[in-house]
């Protein structure tokens, strides 16, 4: 069946498919996007030979539910999984399960140990699925650690970007038969906080090993923040970001380096994040509680077959839509119950000029928002507490409220959205539940999700 399904009418080979995601990476951190420091020489240089998507917003501001749409093709409040505990339901097809149907090998390696799991339901159609961790540590290592057993006994480091190059050109150097195309899944890790970058990368954003945030102060410094302190630190702690960009950049890079080295045929390089990062910009830090631009607008870069080299597209896309562009790409159409977000290829070869209406969803305790839409120039967001509107084209970083000004586009806008959620709830899924154990919250609290 493989071997029969991995060719196109024709004898052609369906290309290979490389999915980059690297957490809480801000669209705006990387020199493709603009940004002034030298985060993204390889990134950069990817996007130079393929396409770069300039208006890419996620489906929510925190990893289960964004990656959860990445994989399926279906908005937050339509998979379901919008809560810590919440699994991607068994019933749902994800990209992986798409491709291997049509004779794909498909293999994932994680380094986020409290989302990108198997207990999470991202394992599904991948024939190989791995949560990386580092080299064992003291229990009272200051270092960025997780536990590994359910009695505590033994911690290791958080996998770094090296272990998920390793792992990758690993399976790669392993496959037995190079008959059938591949899909490999890689989520990096490095740019989520705390920000811990190798020495050599700290040096090279002028922050020195004896810097306060270069160690464990750095937890006290969320606090202070919240408290209404810490600003004079806000440019370290960003250095310290802007640093762990650029080890997961030459990480990539070692990555792309072994790909060309092996041979592995066509292959499409796909490259995004499941959310950003804030840095004070609506007055908090970190992620997944609002669905302002600086956690919404991620990166999305892609060569390969198909990709015109030099590409910028500018139309506003959803992450929803990645599951279907690539089904595109790869000529393996998505076959489900549910209708899932449309492709946005034809934006590559200019068939496509407008942008359809987006949204992200959010449904997190605490959450400030709860939903956004944007359309052309505009974005609604949201809540019973904290509802905005704002005009993208004149306020792109959205600092200027026009709520009270603009009744009409309010208007427009929440219509849009109502219909939307309409349309979600009919199609919506169930999800599972991820069993509650001490080691699972141990993790979680580990990597900073729970307090």
């Amino acid at each position: 069946m493989a071997g029969a399904l991995a060719t196109l009418a024709g004898g052609a080979r369906r290309p290979n498919v490389v999915l980059i995601v690297v957490d809480t990476l801000r669209a705006d951190h990387l020199g493709c996007y603009g940004y002034a420091r030298p985060t993204s020489p390889h990134l950069d240089a990817l996007a130079a030979r393929g396409a770069r998507f300039e208006q890419v917003r996620a489906t929510s501001s925190w990893t289960a539910a964004s990656v959860a749409s990445i994989l399926s093709g279906l908005y937050p409040a339509v998979h379901g999984v919008q809560a810590s505990a919440t699994v991607l339901a068994e019933s749902l097809t994800t990209v992986a399960e798409q491709l291997a149907a049509e004779g794909y090998a498909t293999a994932g390696f994680s380094a986020n140990a409290a989302f990108v799991t198997r207990e999470q339901g991202f394992a599904q159609g991948f024939d190989e699925f791995q949560v990386l961790h580092g080299p064992p540590v003291l229990r009272t290592s200051t270092e960025d650690r997780i536990p590994i057993d359910p009695q505590f006994r033994r911690y290791a480091k958080v996998a770094t970007a090296d272990l998920v190059t390793d792992a990758g050109l690993a399976w790669l150097a392993g496959r037995r038969s190079s008959a059938s195309p591949f899909l490999l899944y890689l989520h990096y890790f490095d740019p989520h906080a705390g920000y811990f970058p190798p020495p050599r990368h700290r040096a090279r954003f002028g922050v020195p090993a004896d810097a306060p945030l270069a160690g464990p102060a750095q937890w006290d410094f969320y606090m202070r923040f919240a408290l209404g302190g810490g600003r004079e630190d806000l440019p370290t702690f960003v250095a310290l970001y802007d640093a762990e960009i650029a080890f997961v950049d030459e990480e990539i890079g070692r990555l792309l380096a072994g790909l060309e080295r092996r041979r592995t045929g066509p292959t499409l390089v796909v490259v995004t994040s499941d959310h950003g990062e804030e840095f004070g910009e609506h007055g908090s830090l970190l992620h997944g509680f609002t669905l302002f631009a600086e956690q919404l607008r991620v990166p999305l870069i892609m060569a390969g077959p198909g990709v015109p080299a030099g590409k910028v597209v500018t139309a506003s896309v959803s992450l929803a839509g990645l599951r279907a562009t690539l089904g595109d790409l790869t000529h393996t159409p998505a076959r489900d119950a549910r209708p899932i977000q449309p492709s946005f290829a034809g934006l590559l070869h200019d068939r496509e000029t407008a942008s359809a209406p987006i949204f992200a969803d959010l449904d997190s305790a605490g959450a400030r928002h709860h939903h956004a839409v944007v359309s052309e120039r505009w974005k609604l967001l949201t809540s019973p507490a904290a509802p905005a509107l704002y005009d993208l084209e004149t306020d792109p970083a959205e600092q200027t409220d026009l709520l009270g000004t603009e009744p009409e586009r309010r208007a427009a806008l929440t219509r849009l959205l109502e219909a939307r959620n309409q349309a979600a709830a009919r199609a919506r899924v169930s999800p599972g539940t991820v069993p509650t154990s001490p080691l699972r919250r141990a993790r979680l609290k580990a990597l900073g999700y729970v307090e």
